[in-house]
């Protein structure tokens, strides 16, 4: 029964083709019908074409189901009807025809629409992490769908240490067509295991009200993209040895605050050609704050809700913090003088000399140390001082090995070499 849903789907997909076939052909047929008795008129085919497009003009009015009031033909039958002198048979056939393409049409996108919009199911044996793009790509070839590089709004998926999935739910916004997509798999082991597929679609005026459930291109990522990210990404190296079933999520609607600085949060640092797998990086408190897309993983089956975090988005960290950044502020003061240079850094324009400036502060190793280090140094040199529109305040010290990095209410001491001071003057002269 699926198979020939399918091919009726299709069928009706492409009917905007056939339809303009058959109307080509039937306007070339009354062509050979015009009445050679009634004396000879010139552009006959010309004429049968205007007149079919008279019939295609028509006013919808917008109810379930749509009315279509056929304007063009009420027109033809109380004005130019009884005006026709010649091959009147063939003018009205034409005229009618534009109006009965009118409904076939609209006929046919309501057929279209039934059968785009049916749920689908496929038996599925197993699904696993590691082939789950090979997998999806056979499943949409079965459920004859082409869903996958639409904007991912939510994603959750269980599975078991060996990246055996036990169930799994995801959701796609299509903009272009206002539809939202859904794959949802359930592993039962007392009934057959299917994967089902929905598509629902997303009215304007629910859009207009409702913006949070459309996601927004900022950071977006696709379907294909998430599968390609789990794919890499080894999921054991950072799951405790006594997890049984761990859960990954992703949200589009992601907020800053909904991360914990004290919980695990990794970011992709690079990408193992031999393992095909990513290299992932613990985040440091000086890496915050980060922006973008992320996921987090989850046991199951522990008390504690602890969470760990991966950020997605890109290969370095860096990026991550010039993306976050969309001003930064640059301060160089020198305590023996009181003199003081500012200068402010903007993303679009100095998006190069912002990468140098992260990258510089990337470089050196950073160990969080006592607050107490700095207490009573208030003969210091130089500093220079970075501030972002993000609360983020980092003091860099001349000839000293301690950093001062405050973020909202967090003040950390870090040490890192000295030598940090002439990097980031020696970029500022540039």
């Amino acid at each position: 029964m699926e198979s020939v849903l399918s091919f009726l789907e299709n069928f009706f997909k492409y009917s905007t083709l056939w339809m303009i076939l058959c109307l080509i052909c039937t306007i070339l047929y009354l062509d050979t019908k015009k009445n050679k008795n009634e004396g000879k008129e010139k552009y006959v085919l010309l004429k049968i074409i205007g007149f079919c497009i008279l019939g295609f003009i028509n006013i919808k009015i917008n109810t379930k189901p749509t009315i279509i009031i056929p304007i063009g033909f009420i027109i033809y039958y109380l004005f130019i009807n009884k005006k026709i002198k010649r091959n009147y048979k063939i003018k009205k056939n034409a005229c009618i025809l534009g109006v009965l393409v009118i409904y076939l049409g609209s006929l046919n996108s309501y057929i279209y629409k039934e059968l785009e919009y049916r749920d689908k199911s496929i038996i599925v044996q197993t699904l696993n992490l590691k082939d789950l793009r090979k997998q999806w790509e056979d499943a949409r070839e079965k459920l004859n769908i082409d869903i996958g590089n639409e904007v991912l709004a939510n994603m959750e998926i269980t599975s078991d240490r060996n990246g055996n999935i036990k169930n799994m739910s995801w959701e796609t916004y299509d903009d272009v067509n206002n539809n939202k997509y859904e794959v949802e798999y359930n592993k039962n082991k007392k009934s057959i295991n299917k994967l089902n597929f929905k598509v629902t679609e997303v009215e304007n005026n629910l859009k207009n009200k409702n913006s949070d459930i459309i996601p927004n291109n900022e950071h977006k990522i696709s379907m294909f993209e998430m599968i390609d990210k789990i794919n890499a990404i080894q999921f054991n190296d950072m799951i405790s040895s006594d997890c049984i079933e761990y859960k990954i999520k992703y949200k589009k609607k992601f907020k800053n605050e909904e991360y914990n600085k004290n919980n695990k949060n990794y970011y992709i640092s690079s990408y193992d050609e031999e393992k095909y797998a990513y290299n992932l990086e613990l985040g440091q408190k000086i890496h915050f704050p980060m922006k973008g897309n992320i996921i987090t993983l989850s046991d199951t089956n522990s008390k504690n809700k602890e969470l760990i975090n991966i950020f997605i988005d890109r290969n370095e960290y860096v990026d991550n913090q010039i993306e976050s950044i969309e001003k930064l502020n640059l301060s160089i003061e020198n305590n023996q003088n009181s003199k003081k240079s500012t200068s402010t850094l903007h993303i679009e324009k100095d998006n190069y000399l912002l990468n140098q400036v992260v990258n510089a502060l990337d470089y050196y190793t950073w160990e969080e140390v006592n607050k107490d280090e700095l207490k009573g140094k208030n003969n210091l040199k130089n500093s220079i001082i970075i501030s972002s529109g993000l609360d983020v305040n980092l003091k860099i010290y001349e000839d000293y090995e301690f950093i001062h990095y405050k973020y909202n209410n967090d003040e950390i001491i870090y040490k890192c070499n000295k030598d940090i001071y002439s990097d980031i003057k020696s970029l500022l002269k540039k």
